[in-house]
């Protein structure tokens, strides 16, 4: 007995040697179908958790394999996905692989078997397009997975589930959306580097950088956001990039038409209409979009519609050519601002009728993408814009009344005020990306060079003396002034993965900038007697001009210790230059400080994120943000006249605090994955403690930074069987302060505090062979609240946000 164990044990030892050392090995080489190595290529073999890529020459190698059949998967963007199924025995195996380009470039493809992406939020890859995105917080929402109110772009639903954003709603149809994060200002998210497909959309990127013009939501595909380490590569914003990523035609059809019509309460109308498809090498998608109604509030009428049409070539050696144009026309009628009792007692209520507001917008752009190798490519993108926006009205505080309702007003004092502006520019960007390899390891270099040249324009003057909108000046004796202000900046940038090991990634980067500004302009003043004489008529000139440069450095890391889970950090530096409401003022109770400063600082990111399965998905984030040099106003005297005006200036230096966390729970595939039910919790809690913490004035000092609610929540669910979906959502936003004194209230309501408020809104969704039904409540308890105190136009005063309305759209897709 003790012989035949003696032989056995030997056996079984002799038996696991002769298989340790009889490996399966599969290795090859993966072209393009130009018979050139390809680079980079994930090779995945189902059930094994680390992917491989190929070197420089193409090659790959897989050790290790036990027995059994194995499926591999070779996959790189921009060309189709390869599978094959082998058997293989003992020792080495040759698979060659030939990929052949996509008819477009994919943004993202399932690998190994994974379910289509369900989730309305997911984050960039460390490398998507022509970008490096590798430890930087970011966000994509995808439209496609939402339930909400597209059809009037309604931004607390869309941006839901990104967290620590604070989003004004002063705009009932979505025409401007307006969205700020970490203590920054939401005014038509001027704090973000706004584009669309990768191309400015702004004013003025420089001077003026509102943007007026938002896409229409219907024609989104998905939202991209990159908080403040954006700043590299797409210019020094504080609060990062919003990128709007439009929808493009069907890869498997010549031709698909799809109409979406919407109505809802005050009237409201929505009509979208889009065709898109393929053709040989051409890939098109063109729609025309027209809104009008009424806002909750009375004199809110808006007529709005926006046109786009997209073409792109690719070549047969993988060059693509995209040409873009849009136009968008608005005339919105404006109620103007209430104070603080006026609001309390009939929130509603409007108290301008001739008040208006018209903007035309028209952006053009042409993309050149090149693949010399698949290691190495080329992203060139011209863009241009003409626009234009007119504010029309009596802009008196909300307790004065318009002088037209006073029997006893002059002609003179009849005239509205009209303010024009009107901006042209132009500009360029060079990407060029390198894959390479150090020691095995995969490593990426990005570098890119950006050219821009703006011209801006405003006129302020008096103007028709009517109701209706006439965008006219009229020739009269009274205040006016008119100025230009031209302006210029060259960009240079560098990013770089080092792939320090397989799980751990550092990557430098750094922005040179050089930025050129200027302003001409006149300012008339005139001042009569109480019997409407001219007493004095006087014209101000003046002429600035800043130019400098100025280096930016950043630094990001990301460690992946298991699986579908990320440590990530990054510190960017973030600078604002002053825009032109900075360089001129025309009001002669206004001064220019001329040593003010621009606005500079840095963001610091700390977080973790990631995915358990398809059941958890989480991203908690710590950030320090410091704004130095913060401009605003300051109450001075004058040391000869002894009288009393504001300075523009310097006020101080902020800090904020804070951290943002997102969490899902898609509860019934944790326990059912095969379900026809599905349902998603989401909750969103932000943080903020955003302070001044260094000033010259001591009315500042450790005030709140104005715009930053302590907490922000918003919580959701989302519930579907099969093509049914119902979604809910609960959003609430502390009180925050308007200015850097932190007033409660003043007599005209242009500062003063913002209350809490809670919004609820209810969404259902259908899906029915070719047809889609959506409807939605929103603001289902009526809440009575406001997001804005406008210290000009559309108010100034306090700008109610709408109570409960309702909306039913109908859709064909064929």
């Amino acid at each position: 007995m003790k012989v035949s164990s003696g032989r056995l044990i030997v056996f079984l030892m002799l038996w696991a040697a002769t298989n340790g050392f009889a490996q399966i090995i599969i290795k090859g080489t993966v072209q393009d179908n130009q018979n050139a190595p390809m680079f980079g290529v994930v090779v995945h073999v189902d059930g094994i958790t680390d992917n491989q890529l190929t070197d420089e020459k193409g090659n790959y190698r897989i050790v290790g394999l036990g027995p059994g059949v194995k499926k591999l998967t070779f996959f790189q963007p921009g060309y189709k996905k390869e599978e094959r199924t082998l058997d293989p025995k003992n020792g080495t195996h040759r698979l060659d692989i030939q990929l052949s380009p996509l008819s477009q470039d994919l943004e993202s493809v399932t690998v190994s078997g994974k379910k289509e992406e369900t989730n309305a939020m997911t984050t960039l890859r460390p490398v998507e397009g022509m970008a490096i995105y590798a430890g930087k917080k970011t966000e994509v929402i995808q439209l496609s997975n939402l339930t909400a109110n597209l059809a009037s772009n309604r931004a607390r639903q869309i941006f839901a589930q990104v967290a620590g954003l604070n989003i004004w709603e002063s705009d009932c149809a979505g025409i401007q959306i307006g969205v700020g994060g970490r203590g920054l200002s939401p005014s038509r998210t001027e704090n973000f580097n706004t584009r669309q497909n990768g191309y400015d959309i702004a004013a003025d990127a420089l001077g003026y950088p509102e943007s007026y013009y938002s896409p229409p939501m219907q024609s989104i595909e998905k939202v991209e956001v990159v908080r403040g380490a954006a700043s590299l590569q797409y210019g020094p914003q504080f609060g990062g990039m919003l990128n709007f990523i439009m929808k493009e035609g069907p890869k498997d059809k010549k031709f698909e038409v799809e109409s979406s019509q919407s109505v809802g309460s005050y009237r409201f109308y929505n009509s979208y209409n889009a065709i898109g498809g393929t053709i040989g090498r051409f890939n098109y998608y063109s729609f025309f979009q027209y809104k009008f109604g009424k806002c909750w509030r009375c004199n809110s009428d808006f007529d709005n519609y926006t046109a786009f049409a997209g073409l792109r070539y690719t070549s047969k050696k993988g060059t693509t050519i995209k040409m873009e144009y849009t136009r968008m026309w608005y005339l919105a009628q404006q109620a103007g601002g209430l104070t603080d009792a006026q609001f309390n007692q009939d929130a509603q209520a409007a108290y301008r009728d001739r008040n208006w507001f018209r903007v035309k917008w028209n952006v053009m752009s042409l993309a050149i993408n090149h693949e010399f190798s698949s290691s190495s490519k080329l992203d060139v993108r011209l863009f241009g814009l003409i626009a234009s926006r007119e504010a029309l009205g009596f802009n008196g505080t909300p307790n004065q009344s318009d002088p037209i309702n006073n029997p006893a007003s002059t002609d003179l004092q009849k005239y509205r005020n009209l303010i024009r502006g009107e901006f042209k520019n132009i500009g360029a960007e060079f990407r060029y990306m390198q894959h390479y390899q150090i020691k095995s390891q995969p490593q990426v270099f990005l570098t890119g060079v950006r050219l821009y040249k703006g011209f801006t324009k405003s006129r302020q003057g008096a103007a028709d003396s009517t109701y209706d909108h006439v965008f006219e000046y009229e020739d009269v004796v009274a205040n006016e002034s008119s100025s230009s202000h031209p302006s210029g900046n060259v960009a240079w940038f560098a990013e770089n993965i080092f792939n320090v090991h397989k799980k751990v990634s550092i990557t430098p980067g750094v922005r040179i900038e050089y930025i050129d500004t200027k302003t001409v302009g006149s300012a008339r003043f005139v001042y009569r007697d109480q019997a409407d004489n001219v007493i004095l008529d006087s014209l101000n000139t003046g002429e600035t001009r800043s130019k400098r440069w100025f280096p930016l450095f950043g630094l990001g890391a990301s460690y992946k210790p298991l699986k579908g889970l990320e440590v990530y950090a990054n510190f960017s530096q973030n600078y604002k230059p002053i825009n032109f409401n900075d360089l001129w003022v025309s009001t002669p109770s206004a001064k220019i400080d001329p040593n003010m400063k621009d606005e500079t600082g840095f963001n610091v990111d700390l977080g973790i994120r990631g995915r358990v399965k398809n059941a958890f998905q989480f991203d908690i984030t710590g950030f320090l943000m410091m704004y130095n040099d913060r401009i605003g106003y300051v109450q001075q005297v004058d040391p000869e006249l002894f009288s009393v005006y504001r300075l523009r200036t310097n006020i101080a230096n902020a800090r904020t605090v804070g951290v943002e966390s997102y969490l899902r729970w898609n509860a019934i595939e944790t326990f059912l994955p095969t379900s026809d039910w599905k349902m998603g919790i989401f909750t969103n809690i932000t943080w903020l403690d955003a302070r001044y913490v260094s000033s010259d004035e001591t009315a500042f000092k450790n005030k709140r930074v104005e715009l930053t609610p302590a907490f922000l929540i918003r919580t959701g669910l989302d519930l579907a069987w099969k093509d049914l979906k119902m979604s809910y959502l609960f959003s609430y936003t502390d009180q925050q302060f308007t200015d850097a004194t932190n007033s409660i209230q003043t007599g005209n309501a242009v500062n003063g505090i913002i209350p809490s408020y809670y919004v609820m809104d209810l969404n259902l969704g259908y899906k029915y062979w070719k047809f889609t039904f959506n409807a939605g409540i929103e603001n289902i308890t009526d809440n009575k609240y406001f997001t804005r105190r406008a210290t000009g136009y559309p108010g100034p005063g306090i700008i109610p946000s709408s109570g409960r309305t309702f909306f039913v759209t109908i859709g064909i897709k064929v």
